[in-house]
């Protein structure tokens, strides 16, 4: 009876982990941007809009989902993705720094889908992880703001690829 319910236990435990779901999306409040992101990423969503510098009181769209409350200030500590809208008829050459991480990788430059798009991965960064920088062109006078904190690159290269705007 014993080796009965530690097995029944344990094939209980395997099924419960079979269908816990390892991802979920979030979109912001208008459902302008939305990501795919590790289902572990939970603890903190922000979904209303953004001001951003230079816009006149203007707010857009924004979208900022972790692991943790303050993700994006934590020494490494902490997972996360911020999207965000911003007015700009110019896509920018460089992406925010970040002297924080060991090391900045090349600067991307891209265009896909008619997006020009300028992206840098920095390594070595607090608690070891890496931190995703990316700037794409979505409209003539619209840029979209993508930065990502990782434990590993792969996790983040993933969430860099769930990123998607809607309706413009």
């Amino acid at each position: 009876a014993v080796v009965a319910l530690a097995l029944g236990g344990g094939v209980g435990y395997a099924a419960q982990r079979q269908l816990a779901p390892t991802e979920r999306t979030v979109a912001d409040d208008t459902g302008t941007l939305s990501v795919t992101v590790p289902a572990a990423w939970d603890r903190a969503d922000a979904t209303e809009g953004w001001e951003p510098p230079n816009a006149d009181g203007a707010t857009f769209p924004s979208l900022s989902v972790g692991s943790a409350e303050g993700w994006a200030t934590h020494d490494g500590a902490a997972e996360g993705v911020f999207l965000a809208l911003l007015p700009s008829t110019v896509q920018p050459e460089e992406v925010p720094k970040h002297p924080e991480c060991d090391t900045a990788g090349r600067t991307v430059l891209d265009n896909q889908d008619g997006n020009a798009s300028v992206t840098v991965v920095y390594s070595g960064c607090p608690g070891g992880g890496v931190t995703i920088e990316r700037v794409v062109q979505v409209s003539s006078n619209t840029l979209l703001w993508v930065q990502i904190r990782g434990d590993h690159l792969a996790t983040a290269n993933q969430v860099l690829d769930a990123v998607e705007t809607h309706g413009i």
